[in-house]
């Protein structure tokens, strides 16, 4: 919609006249990006003007960029700053154990970093005014800092949630495809390790309008040349929790163990009929 905007007022339009005519010109257009099941349908009402661009889907935090970050020392903040961790003897705002937690808990996904980091660092702040010291966060520190936040995620959950929903089952075509991807993704996420993997047999069985959905929303960053990391605990505990409570036909939740064996019983999408899957030794 803000492209068709931009194209309506004439503003693609005059920009892409004044790259033709200076070429030491050039210019971003950066716009929110709402998931859709493909990336051509970002552009479904958008003059050829357009494709004088390049397009690039922008992504979370790299697990590098993420510990980097995550290790700032009080320097990284400005003199002053680091001038009053010098005095108090610190010499950094997370020591490596509450970095790790971090990690874990938001992933690398930058909104939930920012306001995890924020909220826990206010947290040893007040500790430090009464202890007279800078310490880390215990067990339970670590559950105050992430209540304290649960109330402003929970519009990001909300509107995270409903634009997969929307996105999942926006093409008949692919509908029925995206929606078993999306069962089979809400059983990674359900594995108890802290830090799971998507193999790539998995990715690349997946179609292409569920992989681009998840890194369009952010929900796992795609690197052909990295591991495929699942989100941060807290947004996957949200979306496995969801994925359970709507139990509906064609959501993810009627996924249950089968009962002995080895195997599941998935609600298939088609109706209440049970298909048995058979997992090898």
């Amino acid at each position: 919609y803000g492209l068709a905007l931009l194209d309506h007022s004439n503003v693609i339009r005059t920009l892409v006249d004044l790259m033709g005519e200076f070429r030491v010109l050039g210019f971003i257009l950066s716009l929110e990006n709402l998931p859709r099941t493909k990336v051509v349908d970002q552009f479904t009402h958008i003059s050829a003007d357009l494709a004088r661009f390049t397009t690039m889907t922008l992504q979370i935090f790299t697990r590098e960029d993420t510990k980097e970050l995550l290790a700032q020392e009080p320097a990284n903040f400005g003199e002053q700053f680091a001038k009053v961790f010098e005095q108090a003897g610190i010499n950094s705002i997370f020591p490596e154990n509450e970095q790790q937690w971090l990690l874990e808990q938001a992933g690398t996904h930058p909104y939930l970093l920012q306001q995890l980091c924020f909220n826990a660092f206010h947290l040893k702040q007040r500790q430090a005014k009464l202890a007279g010291e800078w310490t880390e966060l215990d067990a339970s520190g670590h559950q105050q800092a992430l209540d304290g936040i649960n109330e402003r995620l929970s519009t990001f959950y909300t509107n995270t949630w409903n634009r997969l929903q929307e996105a999942m089952q926006s093409d008949p075509q692919t509908r029925a495809k995206t929606m078993s991807d999306f069962q089979e993704f809400i059983e990674i996420l359900s594995q108890p390790q802290q830090d799971v993997v998507i193999f790539p047999e998995s990715w690349n069985n997946w179609g292409p309008e569920f992989r681009y959905i998840l890194y369009s929303e952010g929900i796992v960053r795609y690197d052909a040349k990295q591991p495929i990391h699942v989100p941060g605990e807290l947004l996957r505990r949200y979306l496995v929790q969801k994925a359970r409570e709507m139990g509906a036909p064609g959501i993810a939740s009627s996924i249950s163990h089968a009962m002995g064996g080895k195997g599941y019983w998935l609600n298939i999408i088609r109706g209440a009929q049970k298909e048995r899957l058979s997992l090898s030794e």
